[in-house]
């Protein structure tokens, strides 16, 4: 049997979790809504692939409610791994080696292809029909 002199790790972690829940549906409400703009652009200017704009942004919501709750989670894991070192003892609070890096090329990426599905719903192909004279 092992005598444990020190532990440092809370047994109550339910605060933590309601914040942690509180980002998730947030991120999720955040990039719901952000989808949401090229498609009432393009209902508004009755897009006539307004169908594949739907795939696209649902797509991107998807991914970027995706990474931004993969980068939240990272970094509350690491958070709580620092506070339960730096709580032991044997840790230095300065030191913040080891912390996840933000995927900000990622994000980049992201606000690049939602540029494009914005300027993608707002421009309207022209038709190949000649209007009748």
């Amino acid at each position: 049997m092992a005598l444990s002199l020190a532990y440092a790790q809370t047994a109550d972690m339910t605060d933590s979790n309601l914040h942690l829940i509180l980002y998730w549906i947030g991120i999720i409400a955040a990039s719901a809504l952000l989808a949401l703009v090229p498609l009432t652009i393009a209902a508004s200017r009755r897009h006539r692939q307004a169908h594949l704009v739907l795939l696209a942004c649902v797509v991107w919501g998807v991914l970027t409610a995706g990474v931004c709750l993969y980068a939240v989670m990272q970094q509350f894991n690491w958070a709580t791994e620092y506070a339960l070192r730096v709580e032991s003892g044997y840790y230095d609070p300065q030191s913040s080696t080891g912390a996840p890096a933000l995927p900000l090329t990622t994000w980049g990426l992201l606000a690049v292809a939602y540029l494009g599905l914005i300027t993608w719903s707002v421009w309207k192909p022209r038709s190949s029909s000649s209007p009748p004279a």
